[in-house]
């Protein structure tokens, strides 16, 4: 019976050999020089039983001799192949002659040794074979990688969400995937049988000439563009087209590999974001230009009020009543109230029409300025100002001085009855290479609730009369610092002041 044996290989020395000859003696003779080299090996002494044993074990080589008693060990070998495909047979006999070696190799044998067998010989038989066993794994794993690989590349392209096509050298469609004919509107084999110049818009094909021209002479190694494509139907459809040689290892273009990217939906929000823009800035425009010229149409029928009211008072002088002196005391101040509206409407409208005069400012000295200018009001509150330090940045300087004033204006018109303003005025580098300009009081602060809306035009917390001005202060200075490619931001607790923090770049782009 044949011997069955289970191992697994790690090494060519875990390979089976099975030793198929009639005449035990010389087969166990084989046995013991095989496993003096640590060989792992069978026995089987008919046809009968080295099939079963090729049935029953993973031999990787067999040595057969020519005759096994009535049968032929040549006509064994198809026979072996059928069960293990990969068995290396090698021929053993003393009988044998040229013409038995031709036929053993032609109906498969891996070699042919000669009776009685010199041993050296033997192992060096077996290294090949053995080797050439290695080889055969090696290449049939490789094999197998290398279609595992070609089947997910495949994957890849046949289900990519981009369309991706093989363009010939000349421009005409090699293979592409489905993304790539629902685009354009072709099934592959309607594409296959065009250029990639049918399916351009006719005012790009001159640009993709050029193009292909480009990449084949080396000009360009990679090509992107944004163009329309016309689709089989004829409409146009907008693409984002990448195109790129694919070479041969010695540098000889061989075909092109492209990209599209279906890109109509986002031409189409782009356009329309743009008329949207351009309507905005026109609806912007013709309501600056109704600001700007409603205040100035205004100012004259409003000196003529304040004028003709006065000149009313006066020419009836002792004849007025308390009661009517009091309605000419509200006139007046409605009178002004309305021009420094008006005068802070002009202001507000030029800021937003007008480009920055963009300069190097000295923010210290355009401080020290606004205090020349407020120190009537810092005397009559009994104000407390500290400046730390101030950078010198670039920037409108006319519109600087209009930012400090009203942020100071404030700072000094919002405190308690209790007890003076006092205002600090501190800058900072941020990480960002941006300053960082501060403005703190304690005065009477606000809700958090409130501060989203105190930068918004005409918008006051608190009754005039308690706390005189239009509400379009702050509303300016957001203006200011939004020309200026900056953020003003401010933190505040009712009853514990307010932190306004300005950040400004040093340097207009």
């Amino acid at each position: 019976m044949p011997e069955e044996i289970k191992t697994s290989k790690s090494s060519p020395l875990d390979c089976r050999i099975l030793i198929i000859d009639d005449d035990q003696d010389f087969a166990a003779s084989l046995k013991l020089i095989l496993e003096s080299e640590n060989y792992q090996s069978l026995l089987a002494y008919s046809e009968e039983e080295a099939l079963e044993s090729v049935v029953k074990n993973d031999v990787d080589l067999a040595l057969i001799d020519i005759r096994l008693g009535q049968d032929n060990g040549i006509d064994l070998i198809p026979k072996l192949k059928k069960i293990q495909p990969d068995i290396l047979c090698v021929m053993v006999t003393g009988f044998g002659s040229v013409e038995t070696a031709v036929q053993a190799l032609n109906n498969g044998a891996y070699d042919y040794l000669r009776k009685p067998v010199n041993p050296g010989e033997l192992l060096a038989t077996l290294r090949r074979g053995f080797e050439k066993i290695r080889l055969i794994n090696e290449k049939q794993i490789m094999e197998g990688t290398l279609s595992e690989v070609e089947q997910q590349i495949e994957a890849s392209f046949s289900q990519a969400a981009i369309g991706i096509a093989h363009l010939s050298l000349k421009g005409t469609w090699l293979t592409c995937n489905d993304k790539f004919c629902q685009i354009i509107g072709y099934d592959q084999g309607e594409l296959l049988k065009i250029s990639i110049f049918d399916i351009t818009h006719p005012d790009g094909v001159p640009n993709i000439r050029k193009m292909i021209d480009d990449l084949l002479t080396g000009n360009v190694q990679y090509f992107s563009k944004e163009t329309q494509c016309l689709r089989k139907d004829g409409l146009p459809v907008w693409v984002n087209i990448k195109i790129s040689p694919v070479s041969s290892p010695s540098g000889q273009p061989l075909y092109f590999i492209l990209f599209i990217e279906d890109i109509t939906k986002r031409r189409e929000i782009e356009e329309m974001l743009q008329n949207l823009v351009k309507d905005l800035a026109e609806a912007n425009q013709n309501l600056e230009d109704f600001t700007r010229t409603a205040s100035h149409d205004l100012q004259e029928p409003l000196r003529k009020i304040v004028s003709f009211s006065d000149r009313l008072r006066n020419s009836m002088g002792d004849k007025l009543d308390s009661k009517e002196k009091e309605y000419f005391h509200r006139l007046e101040n409605a009178s002004i109230k309305m021009q420094k509206l008006i005068e802070d409407l002009l202001r507000y409208s030029k800021i937003s029409s007008l480009a920055p005069e963009m300069e190097s400012v000295d923010l210290m000295k355009v401080v020290d300025e606004v205090l020349l200018d407020l120190e009537v009001s810092i005397e009559r509150s009994k104000g407390i100002i500290e400046i730390k330090r101030l950078p010198e940045i670039e920037a409108d300087k006319t519109q600087m001085r209009q930012l400090f004033q009203n942020l100071i204006s404030n700072a000094l018109k919002f405190h308690t009855k209790t007890e003076p303003p006092r205002i600090e005025i501190d800058s900072l580098r941020n990480e960002n290479g941006r300053w960082e300009l501060f403005i703190r009081d304690k005065g009477i602060g606000m809700k958090e609730e409130h501060i989203k809306r105190i930068f918004k035009p005409f918008e006051r917390l608190h009754g005039s009369s308690e706390y005189p001005g239009t509400g379009m202060g702050l509303a300016i200075c957001l203006k200011i610092v939004t020309r200026h490619h900056g953020k003003i931001t401010v933190k505040s607790s009712l009853g514990k002041g307010s932190l306004y923090t300005v950040e400004l770049p040093e340097k207009q782009n």
